[in-house]
């Protein structure tokens, strides 16, 4: 009885996928059907009382069979059944659209080349360049990629940007895309660049770091990021292209431009760490000590971010007031120290 349920199921259920499984599952299911409907009409499957059937097929038929036969050949219906479902719901999902998954970080072999002529079309068509460095096996990632093609942002998104996806492998593939647009490090996947073609400066500097947890991002929020940097593009481009300062304050961000550079050699050391563990994780490993030492890296790296922006404000404030004129521009600037990995502790030693 449940054989010839799980029949009907698969035939009402799967009816456009797994075509050449199905039909040999219909087949299977058939023959299952009819040795049911033979037996049953014989009632018994022993040969001493094959005078209850009604014809010479069905006599044939239980002559061949036994207890054990039958049985295995119902176990084996049910195996079958059973991979074949389990090969449909694989199919089904496997056939989401990239799209709707946000699985669109394709490793390429020549990541500036790909800038290159996602440049040169945002030049041709008067748009901006939008870059996202991030990660198939990083959800943030994968929800910034598909709430892009959400109907509604995706219809903005085509409006005003050209597209690009670079994918940033286990930290592996990050320094060369990043270093182009003025960035030492990357502090998040995703990381979202957005950039004027004619000048290539990065425009949304001031609030790259929004879109850093995707994820928990709403797509109105998202759509309203991208929107707003969109209509203030001209003031942004010419911000970044104009930025002026004084040399004082030239001296006190080039002051925590080296330290930026130097805590970002420090993550760069860290991906090295945890990128094959990620990838170790990812294919069912132990990753022994993941959980620690990413927990670790991340907390630099959300920590530092704040602090880079503090140090920016404190620097600006500085500069304005007409009373600092203090040499040591090192001792005016509050830097923080952060805590050494166990692998910086174990080089110490």
């Amino acid at each position: 009885m449940i054989g010839r349920e799980l029949c009907s199921v698969y035939r009402v259920k799967n009816t456009r996928s797994l075509r050449a499984e199905r039909g040999n599952l219909l087949k299977l299911c058939t023959v299952f059907q009819v040795s049911y409907m033979l037996v049953a009409d014989c009632r018994v499957v022993s040969p001493r009382n094959d005078n209850n059937c009604q014809d010479g097929v069905g006599r044939k038929f239980l002559r061949m069979m036994n207890n054990s036969f039958l049985l295995a050949f119902v176990i084996l219906s049910y195996i079958f059944i059973g991979l074949s479902a389990q090969a449909y719901a694989s199919q089904n999902s496997d056939s989401k659209s990239i799209y709707e998954t946000g699985h669109l970080y394709i490793s390429v072999d020549n990541q500036m080349a790909e800038i290159d002529k996602t440049l040169a079309a945002a030049k041709q068509s008067g748009k901006l360049a939008l870059i996202i460095m991030g990660a198939n096996w990083c959800h943030d990632s994968r929800s910034m990629a598909s709430n892009l093609h959400k109907p509604d942002i995706k219809e903005s998104v085509e409006k005003s940007y050209e597209l690009l996806f670079i994918d940033v492998g286990y930290y592996t593939k990050i320094k060369k895309a990043i270093n182009r647009f003025g960035l030492p490090v990357i502090y998040s996947t995703p990381t979202i660049l957005i950039v004027d073609p004619a000048s290539e400066q990065l425009i949304n500097k001031h609030n790259m770091l929004l879109m850093r947890d995707a994820a928990s991002v709403s797509e109105l929020e998202t759509q309203e990021y991208f929107e707003d940097i969109a209509a203030n593009r001209q003031q942004l481009t010419l911000n970044a292209i104009t930025m002026s300062e004084s040399p004082r304050l030239t001296q006190l961000n080039q002051t925590i431009d080296d330290f930026e550079k130097f805590h970002a050699d420090r993550i760069y050391r860290a991906f090295s760490v945890i990128g094959p563990l990620i990838k170790e994780k990812k294919g069912g490993g132990a990753a022994k000590e993941f959980d620690t030492i990413w927990k670790a890296i991340s907390k630099l790296r959300y920590t530092i971010t704040d602090d880079l922006a503090r140090l920016r404000k404190q620097a600006k404030q500085m500069d304005a007031a007409s009373d600092s004129q203090t040499q040591d521009i090192a001792k005016e600037l509050d830097f923080p120290e952060y805590p050494a990995f166990e692998w910086e502790k174990e080089d110490a030693e």
